[in-house]
C-alpha cells in the first residue's frame, strides 16, 4: 500500500508569485525522478491558461473597437 505524505500549506496571497514557486520546488523536490514530467504538466496547464486570457482580452478589445466604429 502507498504510503500518504500529507502537508498543510498557508499561503500569503499577498506574494502569489513567491507562493507558487515555492509549492511548485517542494513538490518538485519530492519527486526527484519526475521533476522534468511536473514541470511540463506545470507549463502546459499555464500555456493554457495563458490562451484563455488572451482569447478573452482580444474578444474585449474587439468588442470595444466594433462599438467605438459604430
Amino acid at each position: 500500500m502507498a504510503q500518504l505524505k500529507r502537508i498543510e500549506v498557508s499561503l500569503d496571497f499577498e506574494q502569489p508569485i513567491q507562493e507558487i514557486t515555492s509549492i511548485i520546488s517542494l513538490i518538485i523536490g519530492a519527486h526527484p525522478d519526475r521533476q522534468l514530467e511536473i514541470l511540463q504538466a506545470v507549463d502546459q496547464h499555464i500555456g493554457d491558461a495563458m490562451a484563455l486570457l488572451d482569447k478573452s482580452k482580444q474578444h474585449v478589445e474587439d468588442k470595444t473597437f466594433e462599438e467605438s466604429a459604430k
